[in-house]
């Protein structure tokens, strides 16, 4: 069981920890999608991973945002 000191000691950290959760995202989450291949060869699984996504609730532009670059055959363009 815990005692009345070590109660109010950790009474702050639980305070603080409440109010850092209740601030709202100020940013909007970004997934990063990095391909080595052209547009049109990996088109069908970029729309694939937008509609699992979709389908888990998550809406583009509004919930989450994509960052999505192509190295069009150029491995050196990926780092």
């Amino acid at each position: 069981m815990i005692d009345r000191r070590t109660f109010l000691a950790s009474l702050p950290a639980l305070v603080a920890a409440g109010i850092a959760r209740a601030q709202p995202r100020t940013e909007m989450p970004r997934i990063g999608l990095l391909f080595a291949a052209a547009p049109p060869a990996v088109a069908a699984r970029v729309a694939a991973f937008r509609d699992g996504l979709a389908a888990l609730g998550f809406a583009e532009g509004r919930q989450i945002a994509f960052d999505i670059r192509y190295a069009n055959g150029n491995l050196k363009l990926l780092p």
